[in-house]
């Protein structure tokens, strides 16, 4: 009988099963200084991003990153700031491209400056 308690201990369900009465009721929250995505963003949008290819989503969520630090639905996207995302230039201008034939953003580009990326309503 002590053997087999003793191989009930070493599963994985067990180690989920015990460390399951430390897990709290809410989900977690960013801490004090540390950044997060502003939200709520609506169902509706997220739905018809996610499926979209490549790093579409990835993108999606720095744009509504950028917007909740500025407020603003309209935001500039740098390369500069896809990068530290693990993003790189040609998959944000392919990811934009999608977004925006998705009906989720509406761009501006300017020869040599940063694209204006407007937030629509997904429809």
């Amino acid at each position: 009988m002590e053997i087999s308690s003793n191989i009930n201990n070493l599963s994985p369900l067990s180690n989920l099963l015990s460390t399951s009465n430390n897990i709290k009721k809410h989900p977690p929250r960013h801490k004090k200084g540390e950044k997060f995505i502003k939200g709520p963003i609506p169902l509706n949008w997220m739905i018809v991003a996610m499926p979209l290819p490549g790093s579409s989503i990835k993108v999606a969520l720095v744009i509504w990153f950028l917007a909740g630090l500025t407020n603003r639905r309209k935001v500039s996207l740098s390369n500069k700031q896809v990068n530290k995302f693990g993003i790189s230039r040609d998959a944000k201008y392919s990811a934009l491209k999608h977004l925006t034939d998705a009906g989720l953003i509406l761009v501006k580009g300017r020869s040599g400056c940063s694209p204006q990326v407007t937030i629509l309503e997904a429809q």
